[in-house]
């Protein structure tokens, strides 16, 4: 499949039309031009370029109504008729259209009218449907040409719905193993077939359970930046899946810092293929980690004679050549960056530190003035600038440093009265919460035993029993602190025998939740230690000392009920939970709100005595100075 670079009419020479015979009259003018003998590329592509018009033509004759004659389209057509091509679109494919507005919105592309006309329906079953892919991407032109994948994707085949599921099966397993394309083209894709939402949410949900690795790498494709893959095209003969895939890992190893892989593969990548700006790009960065800059300075230079017009290559080649001392060579990068993009803060800023290096204090202090009043003053490039002017424009340093001075001071001596004012009002306050803390108790929880359902009842939310349990059932649960994904740290309630199975996600249970019987009523309680696979048929008493809390509308109460509800009734009646459970765990001593506060007031006091004392020694300081300056006149 060829000339997927310009539509078949801009390769006829003609707009999209529905005359044959405009289109043999086209065909034959260009002969002219692409001679079989002479340019036997060329002929071909204009041979498939007419080939394709005239079966566009026929398609639509065989859409149009049955009754409209042939040489309405084949004749040419008087002036003021209605244009048979207008009314051929309007009534044309639907599925193009549903096609062209679902990429539209899904993945952003949008397609022109030409393009319309030449995407048409090319293959017939499943099997030649995904022939095409295949040949689409063994022919590296194609497969990085967005057109080529368009054609195939508005391909009758493709749109029938009970072909969808297969096609969307067998689309996916083919690109499994052909799956370096660019990320214009995986959107466009995804844009089609919905695989995004279908496979990566399960890859997620499976991240740690040994899932695909290439669903992956196909979540990577759409949410990342991409690599180039239109300049392979003057790459000739060679394996591009293989400069592609070494191309990829070497990116993959330098990003986990992985540097003796990523050297072995972008080495290798770079012995395919050489003139690949992203490549260069990239063993310019893994030279550089490898602190060998003679070959990170040919790397990026190459990458500038590649893309000459990009401004990435000289920012880092001048960064190099500025630590070695080639200051002059360095000067040249940064100009040329500059003259690109004018307001670039660090190629100013380095202009003017190689200027200074260079011995012209006139040119560095012109790029330190601009970048000292352009940048926000807080900024790391105004201090680096104002200690180049300290060296190249000491004086201008000093008068700045003088102006801020007074005007800091200044500043002060407005708000000094109210500096004093705020700190007296605050001293009262925190004296005034420290002295309140002093006359509250600690509130110091002590262990109640528990030996009634009255006392149980009556006992405070949160507050620390300790309570003889009977009858014991195992409810199966247990609570645990998840060790890895994104909800890593994060506590829940689960089924053992589920968490057992995915034990590294999971880790190891925090409490054990089980049910005990008191006085008639059936007690939740969370105990930290396994009491074993026997639990439900304990004989003895289980006491357990902790937290007594309410059940009502948590984790532990949902949880408990599902699991009961799972399990085999043993009575008619369901198990009726009691109000409040409770969770084992030693007793803390906890203070009040108050208490708690009582060293934070002191501390506040203090330091409000502190900034009261010193801004009245700065005050009384002044004062002394104002009155030894009025009376030394």
């Amino acid at each position: 499949m060829t000339g997927f670079f310009m539509t078949i009419w801009q390769r006829l020479g003609i707009e999209p039309t529905n005359d044959i015979k405009e289109i043999k009259r086209a065909y034959a003018k260009q002969l002219q031009i692409y001679h079989p003998e002479e340019d036997a590329e060329g002929y071909q592509a204009l041979r498939e370029a007419y080939d394709r018009a005239i079966k566009l033509v026929n398609q639509r004759m065989d859409r149009s109504d049955d009754h409209m004659p042939i040489q309405t389209i084949e004749r040419d057509e008087p002036e003021g008729q209605e244009d048979q091509e207008d009314q051929e679109e309007q009534e044309g494919d639907e599925n193009a259209a549903v096609f062209i507005s679902r990429l539209s919105r899904d993945a952003g592309f949008v397609f022109s009218e030409p393009e319309l006309y030449e995407f048409g329906d090319s293959s017939e079953s499943v099997d030649e449907f995904i022939a095409q892919a295949i040949a689409i991407y063994d022919h590296f032109p194609t497969r990085i040409s967005r057109n080529a994948w368009i054609e195939l994707l508005n391909s009758k085949i493709a749109w029938d719905i009970s072909s969808k599921d297969e096609i969307n099966r067998r689309m996916f397993e083919v690109l499994k193993d052909r799956h370096y394309l660019p990320q214009e083209v995986w959107q466009l894709l995804e844009g089609f077939f919905g695989w995004r939402h279908e496979f990566t949410a399960h890859w997620k949900e499976q991240e740690y359970a040994g899932a695909d690795p290439f669903l992956e790498y196909y979540d990577k494709q759409l949410a990342e930046p991409g690599l180039s893959y239109e300049f392979l095209l003057g790459a000739g003969n060679i394996d591009y899946d293989r400069f592609l895939s070494c191309r990829y890992k070497g990116f993959q190893a330098l990003f986990v810092n992985d540097l003796k892989e990523a050297g072995r593969f972008l080495e290798e990548a770079y012995g395919l293929f050489a003139d690949d700006p992203d490549l260069l790009r990239l063993l310019g960065e893994y030279y550089l980690r490898k602190e060998n800059e003679e070959q990170a300075l040919q790397a990026y230079g190459r990458q500038i004679r590649v893309v000459p017009d990009e401004m990435e290559g000289y920012l880092a080649r001048a960064r190099i050549l500025f630590r070695q001392g080639q200051y002059a060579q360095a000067v040249e990068d940064y100009q040329w960056v500059l003259s690109r993009v004018p307001h670039l803060m660090e190629a100013k800023l380095s202009l003017g530190h190689c200027w200074l290096k260079l011995g012209q204090e006139d040119r560095a202090r012109t790029y330190y003035l601009e970048v000292a009043e352009q940048a926000d003053p807080a900024s790391l490039e105004a201090v680096q600038a104002l200690q180049g002017l300290a060296h190249a424009h000491p004086e201008h340093v000093r008068k700045l440093y003088n102006e801020r001075k007074a005007a800091r001071r200044e500043k002060f001596k407005q708000k000094f009265s109210w500096l004093q004012i705020c700190v007296f009002v605050l001293t009262l306050l925190s004296l005034g919460w420290y002295v309140h803390s002093l006359m509250m108790e600690t509130n110091v929880m002590k262990t109640a035993s528990v030996t009634s359902l009255d006392q149980l009842e009556n006992a405070p939310k949160n507050s620390h029993v300790s309570i003889t349990l009977a009858d014991v059932m195992d409810a199966g649960l247990g609570l645990y602190e998840l060790q890895m994904g994104e909800m890593k740290g994060t506590t829940m309630i689960q089924e053992r025998s589920v968490s057992e199975k995915n034990l590294q996600y999971y880790g190891f249970a925090k409490s054990y939740i089980y049910i005990g019987s008191f006085e008639g009523q059936h007690i939740v309680f969370l105990s930290e230690k396994w009491l074993g696979d026997s639990a439900s048929l304990l004989m003895r008493p289980v006491t357990i000392t902790g937290y007594a809390r309410m059940l009502k509308s948590t984790d532990v109460e949902s949880a408990v009920s599902f699991s009961l509800l799972a399990s085999p009734a043993e009575t008619e009646k369901p198990l009726k939970l009691y109000p409040k459970y409770i969770e084992e765990g030693p007793l803390l001593q906890n203070k009040s709100m108050v208490g708690r506060g009582n060293s934070l007031a002191f501390y506040l006091f203090l330091c409000f005595v502190t900034w009261g004392l010193r801004l009245h020694m700065k005050k009384k300081k002044a004062s002394r100075a104002a009155y030894s300056e009025r009376t030394s006149l």
